[in-house]
């Protein structure tokens, strides 16, 4: 399991924790399933949240470097050549935005696909959940029609017994 599959399944235990004031074991199939659909919501939009800011620093930390290039680049020249150095700084510009723009988009695309992968293991393992859940809520209908099939034969045997 990875570390952030560990990091998931904690953070989706100690939620159900939080909520429900009951220890939760992986395994069980019981009771939580809406709890754990809220947590995992969470913890996407957390991690969603994350990533987006730690590429929105990025993206700052890149416009304050090329403007400082450029500021830097201008200071330097002459006021002769201060025109021809704002036509070159505007190409730079323009080409740092287009690949920024195209990164942009990249990262765009990762994180869409990152989030449908999180979100199809989600499914998975709540369709696994569901059905551990029904099976056992079918042995719980069974074990209750034998006590009662039992219950009603001892009443019956007791009664003729009378």
């Amino acid at each position: 399991m990875s570390e952030n599959e560990e990091d998931f399944l904690s953070y989706v235990e100690n939620t159900v924790h939080k909520k429900h004031r009951v220890s939760f074991n992986r395994t069980d199939p019981l009771m939580v399933i809406p709890t754990m659909v809220e947590a995992s919501g969470k913890y996407l939009e957390s991690m969603i949240a994350k990533i987006m800011q730690t590429f929105s620093e990025h993206v700052e930390s890149i416009g304050f470097r090329i403007e400082n290039e450029i500021s830097e680049r201008s200071e330097s020249l002459d006021k002769d050549n201060q025109k021809r150095t704002d036509y070159l700084a505007n190409r730079v510009f323009e080409a740092q935005e287009t690949r920024f723009k195209e990164q942009l988009a990249e990262f765009q695309k990762t994180l869409a696909y990152e989030s449908q992968n999180a979100v199809r293991k989600v499914n998975a393992e709540l369709r696994s959940i569901v059905k551990d859940a029904r099976k056992i809520s079918i042995l719980n209908i069974i074990a209750s029609g034998v006590l009662c099939l039992g219950i009603i034969i001892f009443c019956v045997a007791f009664l003729r017994g009378l």
